[in-house]
């Protein structure tokens, strides 16, 4: 056991979204300034499909912090292999198998934070801005349901407690949220839930080949987000996931997404 903390930047290419990321020591207290650092003073730290930052600022969290908590680091180590950036190394992708695809950095560390997972609830990075977004478009863990349940299944005898969710009970962050902010309306419900679940098909066939550019896939994006506001309405839009849909951000960094795409290919040919 030890504790996990969760950690947000501005992402490099839009101040609007966080990047998120989880290490196993305070930012604020021991600022390493690189992954060797990390190592060798025995600590954790998960990239989350990201680059090493030493300490975490935002607007709204100037130093960076979201929460800690408890959790079982073996299991979180299992999930997500700490100490590797996420497009060398294949365990340190979780189950987000394809950037931008499967999910971003939000899906990702929520799967590193699954490790604190009791009685079938475990945190989410739910205060980074732009997560409901990001949960609407990839889910909580990310695109690949199956894989994501398989992999929590074969990561340690912890994980296979009555604590883990069994196929289908976890909680559906968004849904509740969208209550919360809502009420219990059901067809605004049932839009959320299946406008998600039809970009989910499309991400996973049509923009899951290796020519897809990143511009496609957040044009994609972008067109089921202006579905679902048109179904719903602009005003219970904006109250649900903090944007209009004009208006919000793309979520796939081009950057890390070529970085992603890169070493794919490079792996494919060796």
């Amino acid at each position: 056991m030890g504790k996990l903390y969760a950690w947000v930047n501005p992402l490099s290419f839009t101040s609007e979204l966080d990047h998120t990321w989880v290490t196993t020591y305070d930012t604020r207290k021991f600022p390493y300034t690189s992954l060797a650092e990390v190592i060798e003073a025995g600590e954790k730290c998960w990239l989350c499909w990201g680059i090493f930052h030493p300490t975490g600022s935002t607007s709204q969290q100037p130093d960076g912090y979201l929460f800690e908590t408890e959790a079982d680091i073996d299991l979180s180590s299992c999930l997500v292999t700490p100490n590797a950036a996420s497009q060398d190394d294949d365990g340190a992708k979780g189950t987000i198998f394809l950037y931008g695809i499967d999910g971003v950095c939000h899906q990702l560390a929520n799967q590193v934070l699954y490790g604190a997972v009791k009685g079938g609830h475990a945190p989410i990075v739910e205060d980074a801005e732009g997560y409901w977004l990001s949960s609407f478009l990839y889910g909580d863990y990310g695109r690949t349901k199956d894989a994501w349940m398989r992999k929590i299944a074969g990561c340690t005898v912890a994980a296979m407690t009555t604590d883990r969710p069994q196929h289908g009970d976890a909680p559906d962050h968004l849904l509740q949220h969208a209550r919360d902010i809502l009420g219990d309306d059901p067809s605004v419900i049932e839009a959320i839930a299946r406008k998600r679940g039809e970009q989910r098909e499309i991400a996973l066939t049509i923009l899951a080949g290796d020519d897809v550019s990143v511009d496609e896939i957040n044009r994609s994006n972008r067109i089921k987000l202006a579905e679902l506001e048109a179904e719903i309405g602009t005003e219970r839009f904006v109250a649900v996931f903090g944007y209009a849909a004009e208006d919000a951000p793309d979520l796939v960094d081009p950057a890390m997404f070529a970085a992603s795409r890169g070493a794919r290919l490079a792996g494919s040919e060796g």
